[in-house]
């Protein structure tokens, strides 16, 4: 793969871990509710994820 394709690839990469956090972060639970909010840490999106060519 060239050096432009491997750069395109980690931006893509980029963005689409940014576009999970928005989307995890929209999903925020009410702060009263401790339950909901555990459940809501443990579902947020991990760098891993999107960075396995890295």
């Amino acid at each position: 793969m060239s050096e432009r394709q491997e750069h395109r690839q980690r931006l893509n990469a980029r963005i689409a871990y940014a576009a999970a956090i928005e989307r995890w972060a929209k999903n925020q639970p009410s702060r009263i509710r401790f339950f909901a909010v555990i459940r809501w840490l443990k579902e947020m999106p991990r760098k891993e994820d999107f960075y396995e060519a890295d």
